[in-house]
């Protein structure tokens, strides 16, 4: 079994479902998993908006608190996933990693694209994955579309779903694999050649 960790990336007002792994909590992200008495792996951020006494509210709720530089190169979304990786994570989940800013939004995107298939992104509202060549059983898990987008050209089969493909091309930026439906639970996902990103989603 894959080892795997949930990264909380924004301060979620939204139950946390009951994840049997370790938290890692990204600045805000850990005041809420502190603030439900989850107890982290890690904590990160440059915390920059927290007061002291809440840092230390936090630090008691993780086995390790890591402050950044609020001037770096890197958002601190990437670097949890960096140090989920350091600490040896092979799925990674950022849980809440689309929020109202579409630029953080976008990085955690490019960030799952960068790591082909390493990280996922899940809410309320959609669960995002990649998937390199090979064949996938996808459960629906209560959401009602699924999409299909090419991270780079790629050949890919769909069955069990209301618009089935066999074999087909998609080329970068082609959005023909919008807004499909897996029937009766389980559809599976071939993907031949390339990568391509899966979204599952409700309105």
């Amino acid at each position: 079994m894959l080892k795997k960790c949930v990264v909380l990336a924004c301060n979620l007002t939204d139950a946390i479902p009951n994840f049997d792994c370790d938290f890692i909590g990204v600045d805000k992200g850990a005041l809420t998993l502190a603030n439900k008495g989850i107890m982290m792996e890690r904590a990160i951020g440059d915390f920059d908006s927290v007061d002291e006494k809440t840092l230390k509210f936090i630090d008691k709720h993780c086995y390790k608190l890591i402050k950044l530089d609020p001037v770096k190169d890197i958002s601190d979304s990437e670097a949890a996933v960096n140090l989920a990786k350091e600490l040896g994570y092979e799925e990674i989940i950022i849980l809440g990693g689309l929020g109202n800013r579409m630029d953080h939004s976008y990085v955690n995107l490019k960030l799952m694209q960068k790591e082909e298939g390493r990280v996922s992104i899940l809410d309320k509202h959609n669960y995002i994955r990649i998937f390199k060549r090979g064949t996938y059983n996808i459960n629906k898990l209560g959401f009602k579309y699924i999409s299909f987008f090419p991270v780079k050209d790629c050949v890919i089969s769909l069955e069990n779903m209301k618009y089935p493909l066999k074999n087909k091309l998609l080329i970068e930026n082609d959005l023909l694999g919008l807004s499909n439906e897996i029937e009766d639970n389980v559809g599976k996902l071939v993907v031949s050649q390339g990568m391509v990103m899966c979204i599952q989603s409700n309105d």
